[in-house]
């Protein structure tokens, strides 16, 4: 996919850190050796602070069967009601334990300094922006853009074509 799309653009590197903030303090997110040395007040090493969630993990659970299971499992108490508790709530307007455990198993926890969010090799973001990049995608012989045009008056010939319309305003280019 990363070929492909520079077929059409240039990519500038880009990293997601993320920052969260408690009680008046701005923590480095997703947790990572900074986090756990800020919230704990201390100054581990990358083994010591592997230990010391080692020892605030919940080892009594197995396989969790949720996101707040999968947090206590993987971070503790105190950091899951610090930084995942009231987030969740907020962000999916549900209680923790109503969501799967897979929503949490993406999300990485490091004993280094890093705090980008993704682990993968190809991150980038367009130089020129996304509009650059998907008009360069459009401008196909292959592709026609019809806007303001109703699916039934497109034909037989555009069945196997899925359209597309987001709710809200229309945009146009």
């Amino acid at each position: 996919m990363w070929d492909y799309v520079r077929r059409f653009c240039d990519m500038r590197p880009y990293v997601q850190p993320g920052q969260g903030r408690l009680g008046g303090q701005i923590y480095s997110l997703p947790i990572n050796l900074h986090t756990i040395n800020q919230f704990f007040r201390t100054a581990l090493s990358p083994a010591q602070a592997r230990e010391l969630l080692a020892q605030k993990s919940r080892a009594d659970i197995a396989t969790p069967r949720d996101f707040e299971e999968q947090a206590l499992k993987l971070v503790g108490e105190e950091l899951y009601r610090a930084f995942f508790e009231g987030y969740t709530r907020k962000q999916w307007g549900v209680d923790p334990t109503e969501l799967p455990a897979s929503i949490l198993q993406r999300l990485p926890v490091r004993f280094t300094y890093d705090d980008n969010y993704y682990n993968h090799p190809f991150q980038g973001i367009p130089k020129d922006g996304y509009t650059a990049l998907i008009e360069a995608l459009l401008d196909h012989d292959h592709i026609e853009v019809a806007l303001e045009t109703r699916s039934r008056d497109l034909g037989e010939a555009f069945a196997h074509v899925c359209l597309f319309r987001p709710p809200g305003p229309v945009f146009r280019l």
